[in-house]
């Protein structure tokens, strides 16, 4: 009995066109616009922007070289060479985050308007070559034969100022948001798991009330109802992994069954948020909805889908939310596998999403265990 019950939730969720759109069709649109818009700048924004500008016409200097070797692969800058009116006027416009000015000796100063990070690695690089420069001026002077060794010790300590990630897999500088879309796809299971519940309820709709008058026992057919619903909702995910991965050609971090993983259990926790807001409570199921929509929004916009960096925000101000917060979770999930390579963080988020799954699970449990009605 269960078996069939399962296969006729399962047929009816997947015939719904509603929920094939916003649980497949949605999510792959979005994704396909989040790749046109971050795909091709990645790189563009992952660099420091810089002008420099020289007195008299400088064809080349030991600064311009080291500013044309980081702009080289793995290279922090990109440079614009410009006199010194353009320079500070892209500088106003914010098109540069610092200006180089050498003169004529080969003195160079850097021109910022503001402090931020992009400006402490600028005069890194500036103080960097100046500590060096004066030390080349030096040796140079007083033992001739050391500068050769000076420069194979330059060539290995100024490593540190090309970029480096923690692990050596390639990183998309926008992944949060991939992440989080993964995260939205998931939580979509919620307005599912509202509709089970109602269909449940025999005082909401009129399919539950031909299910209660029917022989087959309540407890089995909304139990079937919700593994259809995680089956389904896991499917409508395991697509859109696979177009983001496969056919946009997004970078996940390479440990795809531990993703859709954490992704089939965060699946599992939507659905059983969404029937546990739908049995709790007197309220109409359009409301219910509205609760469940608002929901996913709000923990989608604290897991940074609609603001970059929200959830490194939210970590530096209030961490308990990131780790009571779903789609943060899953995020989390997701992010510590691309970044450390290791799976003690990852159990944890995964573990943290199956135990509020199994409490909102026991939780619907205990609303419907005993409602009985008088006449239907």
């Amino acid at each position: 009995m269960f078996w069939r019950l399962y296969q006729y939730s399962l047929r009816a969720m997947l015939r719904k066109k509603s929920t094939l759109f916003w649980s497949l069709a949605f999510p792959v649109v979005l994704g396909t616009l989040f790749q046109l818009t971050f795909g091709s700048h990645s790189e563009e924004f992952a660099r420091i922007p810089v002008a420099y500008a020289a007195q008299g016409e400088v064809e080349t200097s030991p600064f311009l070289e080291l500013l044309d070797a980081q702009e080289g692969p793995g290279g922090l800058v990109t440079v614009r060479r410009a006199g010194r009116a353009k320079a500070e006027k892209l500088l106003r416009e914010g098109k540069v985050e610092g200006i180089f000015l050498e003169k004529e000796n080969g003195e160079v100063s850097l021109v910022v308007d503001e402090k931020g990070i992009g400006q402490s690695i600028l005069s890194g690089i500036l103080e960097q070559y100046a500590r060096y420069a004066s030390a080349f001026a030096r040796i140079g002077a007083e033992n001739p034969a050391g500068v050769r060794a000076a420069a194979e010790g330059l060539e290995k300590e100024a490593a540190y100022l090309r970029e480096k990630g923690i692990s050596d897999r390639p990183e998309h500088y926008f992944m949060d948001y991939f992440y989080s879309l993964l995260a939205m796809n998931c939580l979509m299971g919620m307005t599912v798991g509202v509709e089970i519940a109602a269909n449940g309820k025999a005082d909401l709709s009129d399919l539950a009330a031909r299910k209660a008058a029917s022989g087959a026992g309540r407890f089995w057919m909304i139990l079937a109802d919700l593994a259809a619903a995680v089956t389904g909702q896991s499917v409508c995910v395991a697509v859109s992994l696979a177009y983001l991965s496969g056919v946009l050609g997004i970078w996940l971090g390479g440990h795809y069954g531990l993703i859709l993983l954490a992704l089939m259990v965060g699946s599992a926790l939507a659905v059983f948020l969404g029937a546990f807001i739908g049995v709790a409570g007197k309220w109409k199921k359009d409301v219910k909805e509205g609760i469940c929509v608002a929901a996913m929004l709000a923990s989608c916009f604290l897991s940074g889908l609609m603001a970059g960096g929200m959830y490194q925000v939210v970590e530096a101000r209030a961490p308990i939310v990131n780790r009571l917060n779903p789609a943060s979770l899953l995020v989390c999930a997701m992010r510590s596998l691309e970044i450390y390579g290791t799976y003690g963080r990852y159990a944890r988020c995964v573990a943290a999403l199956a135990a509020m799954t199994a409490v909102f699970g026991a939780g619907a449990y205990l609303c419907v265990r005993r409602e009985q009605y008088d006449h239907i």
